[in-house]
């Protein structure tokens, strides 16, 4: 069922008036290429302020791409989104999105960023990252 532009998914009152404790809440990690833009749109636009949550995006992208994805989901959230950056606690109620060029993993509550090397032919840095949030 696709939302409308203003519409939101309705979330079960005990969910959604949930209080997250700030050191404990879900990190929810989502891979997308250029083409999933449109998906994260409408994603981003049922998500509850109040979920508690924590979501981090890893995309395919080259490394000379400058990618406008924490722009362009700002104004389907009311959730922060911003780059990610090396070394930055991951919080509850905020969007991270990688930057092109990068590989990003997350360890002790912390994302870590490394940029591609050269040597690297076909990363998969959703799959890096995936891995890492599992760990």
């Amino acid at each position: 069922m696709m939302l409308g532009p203003n519409e939101r998914r309705s979330i079960d009152p005990k969910v959604e008036n949930a209080v997250m404790d700030q050191d404990h809440f879900p990190i929810v990690g989502i891979g997308a290429s250029a083409g999933g833009i449109e998906a994260m749109q409408g994603f981003f636009r049922g998500v509850p302020e109040t979920l508690g949550a924590a979501f981090v995006i890893v995309t395919h992208l080259s490394r000379e791409h400058k990618s406008l994805l924490p722009d362009v989901l700002a104004r389907f959230t009311p959730l922060k989104v911003e780059a990610a950056a090396d070394g930055e606690p991951v919080r509850p109620g905020h969007v991270y999105v990688m930057p092109a060029g990068s590989v990003m993993g997350i360890a002790g509550g912390r994302l870590t960023l490394k940029p591609l090397g050269p040597a690297v032919r076909e990363p998969k840095p959703v799959d890096i990252f995936l891995t890492a949030l599992a760990l």
